[in-house]
């Protein structure tokens, strides 16, 4: 019995396998985690790729001179703004929905909750509370050979150079990066004209941070990688659940109002009452 329950573990596990092996053959995850591996190995076999690209940013004496330019600060700063724009139009879309007055120039909800996941769990767990605080790796400022005091590391290598907010993988490149979660809103006939109206900004605000010496190549690139495979697990789970979601959504925020509205005058009754009883 327990070497048929071997057996059967066995099988189980080779099917398992062969499925895996089957979704990274044929599915867009797939084929980007193949390519998340290629781009790992690549910058770990040869780890003098990310100190060349620093190099060409980097002053003769050391640190990285652009930092300072107000060109680049600004589009540093647009960024940010792209981002608040974007959610804050994802927040009205959702309240909008929720007091029930949709709008077809609003997301609909289970829209606007996929975009809120995908910059929660990509840029923000992933990247910036797992990644950027496990391998401890020094940004290229920080570094001996752009005139810091910490040593170089390569991607995936866990070392403790770097206190906290370290180099690997960058925050910035990944919430950039998320922005184009916009294109698997918009109708097929649209993607590509969206994906590369947000791709061209994005990666000029991720090149950014080389230029800036805040981060490496392989910072950028593999950011860029692991949140696209982190939208693209998500999305059909949403896109599943559409129906559900927005049905769950719209109107929620009356149901809530009536629902306080009711329970405030319950307790508010009785107290009115009491007040009005005089003493004896």
């Amino acid at each position: 019995m327990a070497l048929r329950g071997l057996e059967n573990a066995a099988d189980g596990f080779r099917a398992g396998a062969a499925d895996l092996v089957r979704m990274a053959e044929t599915t867009p995850v797939g084929l980007l985690a193949r390519v998340l591996l290629v781009f790992s190995f690549l910058f770990m076999a040869l780890p003098g790729i990310d100190l060349a690209v620093s190099s060409w940013f980097a002053g003769p004496q050391g640190g990285f001179p652009l930092e300072a330019d107000p060109a680049l600060n600004l589009l540093r700063s647009l960024n940010d703004a792209l981002i608040l724009a974007l959610l804050a139009t994802a927040t009205i879309s959702l309240v909008s929905a929720a007091a029930d007055r949709p709008s077809r120039w609003l997301m609909r909800p289970y829209k606007a909750l996929f975009l809120f996941a995908v910059f929660a769990v990509g840029p923000g767990l992933v990247v910036n509370l797992i990644m950027k605080e496990l391998f401890g790796r020094a940004r290229p400022r920080e570094i001996l050979e752009f005139g810091g005091d910490l040593p170089f590391s390569a991607p995936w290598q866990v070392v403790g150079g770097c206190a906290g907010n370290c180099s690997f993988t960058s925050g910035e490149a990944a919430s950039a990066a998320a922005m184009l979660a916009v294109g698997l809103l918009v109708a097929r006939p649209w993607r590509p004209v969206v994906l590369a109206a947000i791709a061209l900004p994005a990666a000029a605000i991720s090149l950014n941070r080389i230029a800036f010496g805040g981060h490496f190549l392989s910072d950028v690139v593999l950011s860029w990688l692991i949140v696209a495979i982190v939208m693209l697990l998500i999305w059909p789970v949403f896109a599943a659940a559409a129906p559900v979601i927005d049905k769950r959504v719209t109107g929620s925020g009356l149901e809530a109002w009536r629902i306080a509205k009711a329970r405030f005058g319950a307790v508010r009754r009785p107290v009115s009452a009491a007040s009005d009883v005089s003493p004896a």
